[in-house]
């Protein structure tokens, strides 16, 4: 059964909203294989991406609240720990791991390469 344009979207703002697209599916009983093709078929590509970056901000918000009210530390760090995860999962650019320099040159340009090469003659007879 194909996803409807006005599901999609009904299931991309509950993303924003901080519920997880597997939950929102689950619960509304759509197929997620569908709804992706829906989201394709629609152009509903940068709806989701803003929606993916939302979820992701709603969940980082989320750590305070964990820090405040949960009182078993260990479970609190792990809460955070999994939300971290997800997070850099979600939304790399903004939440993931900074490695600086490794695939990219400076400010995050193409790494320029340069090869010097320098030929030098000499002359038999006149070695030393």
């Amino acid at each position: 059964m194909a996803v409807s344009r006005e599901t999609a979207i009904t299931i991309i703002a509950m993303l924003a909203d901080g519920k997880p697209i597997v939950q929102t599916c689950r619960e509304l009983g759509v197929n997620r294989g569908e709804l992706y093709l829906a989201i394709d078929r629609e152009n509903l590509a940068d709806m989701l991406a803003r929606a993916r970056e939302e979820y992701a901000e709603a969940r980082v918000a989320e750590m305070q609240n964990i820090a405040e009210t949960v009182e078993d530390v260990s479970r609190a760090k792990l809460m955070c720990d999994n939300i971290k995860w997800e997070t850099c999962r979600i939304a790399p650019k903004r939440y993931g791991d900074k490695i600086q320099n490794e695939h990219t040159g400076a400010n995050g340009e193409a790494i320029q390469h340069a090869v010097n090469i320098a030929v030098t003659f000499h002359e038999p007879d006149k070695a030393g």
